[in-house]
């Protein structure tokens, strides 16, 4: 946060999934950030530091909405990740090839390594 002259805030409940902890209440993490994110709270343009598991939960959970169901989440490691990846995700403000607005949550990169580029 100093370098770009910002106070970070520690959101407590995007960390890495806890031991026992259940597939509903990983999702309703997720879903608790996005409803938090959607009102606003998060400013502008919020940057957010997390582990791949919840960036993972996010991406599908955007795509597939209610259909993210407990018995999908062993295929979660097949969707890749990088440390220091960087997603970026849009609500609201993308729209499809017809030029139609698509409602919630769209991801415009993932896992991008910009910083890395040749």
């Amino acid at each position: 946060g100093e370098a770009l002259e910002l106070d970070p805030e520690e959101i407590d409940y995007t960390g890495e999934l806890t031991s026992g902890e259940t597939f509903e209440q990983a999702i309703g993490r997720v879903r608790q950030l996005k409803a938090e994110l959607e009102s606003g709270a998060g400013g502008d343009l919020p940057l957010l530091v997390t582990h791949g598991i919840p960036a993972r939960f996010f991406l599908l959970d955007s795509v597939l909405g209610e259909r993210f169901e407990a018995e999908m989440a062993a295929g979660i490691w097949n969707l890749g990740s990088h440390n220091c990846g960087l997603s970026v995700f849009a609500h609201g403000e993308s729209r499809d090839p017809m030029g139609q607005p698509i409602p919630g949550w769209t991801c415009l990169t993932w896992m991008e390594r910009p910083w890395n580029r040749s």
